[in-house]
């Protein structure tokens, strides 16, 4: 997260963030109980709409994942072209 200006006024309940990312290649090991979403389903826009930090309407945007300038935001792509080993 390299910018994070929080609303002062509240919207829909919640106290807006409009944030800018900034995107880097990390190799990361998952815990067993973690998310995986694919993007080659149908609802895929919405996927991205929730889950892109900068969407408008992200959970990040309304708060529902709270994070500060300068910390990474715990939501991760996979681009590879090989199967994600998921168990």
């Amino acid at each position: 997260m390299t910018e994070n200006k929080v609303s002062a006024v509240q919207e829909n309940g919640h106290y807006t963030n409009d944030v800018i990312t900034e995107v880097t290649p990390k190799t990361m090991t998952f815990p067993a109980d973690s998310y995986i979403f694919s993007m080659a389903q149908p609802n895929a826009n919405y996927i991205a709409l929730a889950f892109e930090p900068e969407s408008v309407d992200s959970y990040v945007s309304f708060n529902f994942i709270p994070v500060e300038k300068g910390a990474e935001v715990p939501i991760y792509r996979y681009i590879l072209e090989k199967p994600l080993d998921a168990k």
